[in-house]
């Protein structure tokens, strides 16, 4: 795979970054818009002290189309997985475009009838990844953390569940 300028890419961990800045902008690498420090080689694996494997790069990103498949143009295998999954007590959710100014997929409820007119899909499980920050204490500046790793004096570590901080899990560590 070649990285190009531009254009957005998908991490091992299925994040979304991008667009890419060039080689005329960094010493031999590639960088995303955001300039989070974050670098990677044009074959797509991470350069940046601090990144790790979770952070190559493997596809460009596609987005998901605006409107999901409706179960009357699925495959007999999509709507078997459905079936299966009402059947193992999985839950199984409806695009609700119209009850929505974004549409978002609700849960589907107890009914068991699939219509034609209507998209489903398989609740996907929650992305769990977990965080660590380094700090220190510096005098007359206070406390300073970031996600590498220096001359530090104590480690935060906390999960992200679908993007979203769970405060339940932080946890504080003197080194």
């Amino acid at each position: 795979m070649k990285i190009e300028e531009g254009k957005f890419f998908r991490t091992r961990d299925g994040r979304k970054v991008g667009p890419m800045l060039g080689e005329g902008k960094l010493e031999g690498g590639l960088t995303d818009k955001l300039g989070n420090g974050l670098m990677w080689n044009f074959d797509g694996t991470h350069k940046a002290w601090g990144m790790s494997d979770c952070d190559d790069l493997i596809a460009e990103w596609t987005d998901e189309p605006d409107t999901p498949t409706l179960w009357r143009d699925m495959t007999p295998e999509e709507k078997g997985a459905l079936l299966l999954a009402v059947h193992e007590g999985r839950e199984v959710e409806m695009w609700c475009p119209c009850d929505h100014d974004v549409p978002v997929w609700c849960e589907k409820g107890t009914t068991w009838s699939f219509g034609d007119g209507f998209a489903y899909r398989i609740k996907p499980e929650p992305k769990r990844e977990t965080v660590t920050m380094w700090g220190q204490y510096i005098a007359a500046q206070g406390w300073h953390f970031s996600v590498l790793e220096f001359e530090d004096t104590h480690r935060i570590t906390f999960d992200l569940i679908d993007g979203k901080p769970d405060c339940n899990s932080v946890k504080m560590e003197e080194l």
